[in-house]
This record gives structure tokens, sequence and C-alpha cells, in this order.
């Protein structure tokens, strides 16, 4: 993944990757921007009982949920 701390750049086809990375995220730009859309990352750790009121409260922030 780009841009994240701990992520590595591919080592093979790495314009192609770029160049992919790059078409995704101007995509998810104009869709977001056009649709309405609002995006909220969720991280697969976040799926657990431990982070589940931490979660909950980011829903409620966004107006995701009451």
């Amino acid at each position: 993944m780009v841009g994240l701390s701990g992520s590595t750049q591919p080592k093979q086809d790495a314009k192609f990757r770029r160049t992919k990375i790059a078409r995704n995220q101007a995509l998810d730009r104009l869709v977001t921007r056009t649709q309405g859309w609002r995006v909220l990352r969720i991280w697969e750790h976040e799926l657990t009982r431990k982070y589940e009121r931490r979660l909950l409260a980011r829903f409620r922030r966004h107006g995701l949920i009451s």
C-alpha cells in the first residue's frame, strides 16, 4: 500500500503499479465528490470486541449511527 506507515513500494512492475494506484485514487476522489460519498477507513483489527466502542464512536461522529 502506498502512504501507509510501514508500507513498501512494489519492486516488480513498479511503474505499472504506481500508475494503477494513481488512477484508482483519482477515481476515488471523483466518485466521492460527485456522489457525495464519505470514506471511513476501517482496518481489520478494528473489527474486534476490543475496539468496538471506539469504532461505534467513530460511526456516531460521522453520523452513520445515532
